[in-house]
């Protein structure tokens, strides 16, 4: 068991000099003996979860991962023809706003 020693220096000696109460529990403390419960629980689930992820990677060959990137691709060209419908319109908006201030949005 480690003992860590509170108190003994300036903070201590400042402390009698002021002849305030102090619990005599405070002047040894028991140091963590031993790696917390929940850390070593965290290290067994990360390395679990890094096994796992290492194992996903390899069930894909090149050709899986290629069918892969080309779909994220198309998907990618999908969203983007999205967000400029969506900027066009917030244009037509606006210029419909600039035009006639008093209709409703």
């Amino acid at each position: 068991i480690l003992l860590r020693r509170l108190h003994k220096g300036h903070v201590g000696a400042t402390l009698e000099k002021l002849n305030l109460p102090r619990h005599h529990w405070l002047k040894e403390v028991e140091q963590a003996p031993e790696k917390s419960t929940v850390r070593r629980m965290k290290d067994r689930y990360f390395r679990e979860l890094g096994k796992v992820h290492g194992e996903l990677q390899s069930l894909f060959g090149e050709e899986e991962r290629s069918a892969i990137k080309e779909r994220t691709q198309e998907e990618r060209e999908k969203l983007a023809t999205a967000q400029e419908q969506r900027e066009l319109n917030n244009e037509a908006l606006r210029a419909y706003r600039m035009l006639r201030p008093e209709a409703a949005p």
